[in-house]
């Protein structure tokens, strides 16, 4: 698949199984589709590579829509129903945040582990982080930050109390001097797994960034309601728009007609072959 923007934001199809899934992010320069299963928009993300979709995958056609017959009355006229949208004040999320930190903390870390910081920033390739060091500063004290990704602020309140529950697993193990990650943090191990599944959360694996697909399980979703946790934020900071890259031009080849020494560049040039002293051959 050259043109990956061909199945940007669309259903794709699995061809032996008809597994349908919707496609929520590309990344071209990797060649990473991120997809969900179309029941269930909240999940974490999947990531195959574009050439496991061009042999298993493609695009999903809707089904043709059946007309029904003409009714000789025409059903009387409706106004549409317009949903007030609530006026979401970012200091109230940050504030149920706060509040959801302490709730997971008394619930699976015993209430030990240290207030952070709690933000929502932009974080469009993560749905949250926890910061290695104790970032934020004053006078008498130092915290770490959790920030939750103001691009998935609207994801379901389980999935987003998933995500700070894992967040806090790091907070955890860097306080307690547990190496759960590698590759500067990026790739989570079975050490970070093992504690996460202690904490009720449901752990996928992928091979780029380990152990760190999360989802909430039902212990887990039941801790939540028993706490009367509940976050409805109804919308969420729009994704950036990807910057096109310049293709990158293609080289010329130029080689020797006698001894087959070769020769790539992109710059027009006379080149003569050093050992049998004669003008090398340009082939595109």
């Amino acid at each position: 698949m050259k043109d990956m923007t061909i199945i940007e934001n669309k259903k794709i199809v699995n061809k032996e199984t008809n597994e349908v899934r919707q496609v929520i992010r590309i990344d071209e320069e990797y060649r990473k589709i991120y997809s969900v299963p179309v029941d269930e928009p909240g999940a974490e993300p999947t990531v195959m590579a574009a050439a496991t979709y061009d042999r298993r995958w493609t695009l999903y056609e809707e089904p043709a829509k059946v007309e029904t017959a003409e009714t000789t009355e025409p059903a009387a006229p409706t106004e549409p129903e317009t949903a007030e949208v609530p006026l979401m004040k970012m200091s109230d999320v940050v504030s149920k945040l706060e509040g959801l930190f302490d709730i997971l903390n008394k619930a699976y870390f015993d209430g030990a582990l240290p207030k952070p910081v709690i933000t929502v920033q932009s974080t469009p390739k993560a749905y949250g982080h926890c910061s290695t060091k104790k970032i934020w500063k004053s006078d008498e004290e130092a915290r770490y930050e959790i920030n939750i990704g103001a691009e998935f602020l609207n994801r379901p309140s389980a999935n987003t109390a998933a995500t700070m529950c894992h967040e806090m697993v790091h907070l955890y193990c860097l306080e307690n001097g547990i190496a759960d990650t590698c590759q500067k943090g990026r790739y989570h191990n079975k050490t970070f797994k093992a504690e996460a599944e202690a904490r009720d959360l449901e752990i996928g694996y992928d091979r780029t960034v380990g152990f760190s697909h999360t989802n909430p399980t039902e212990a887990f979703k039941k801790t939540l309601a028993d706490n009367g946790f509940v976050l409805e934020v109804p919308f969420a900071r729009i994704m950036p728009e990807e910057k096109a890259k310049a293709e990158r031009e293609k080289p010329h080849r130029y080689v020797c007609p006698i001894c087959g020494q070769e020769v790539k560049t992109t710059a027009e040039l006379n080149i003569i072959c050093g050992i049998c002293e004669v003008p090398m051959e340009r082939i595109d």
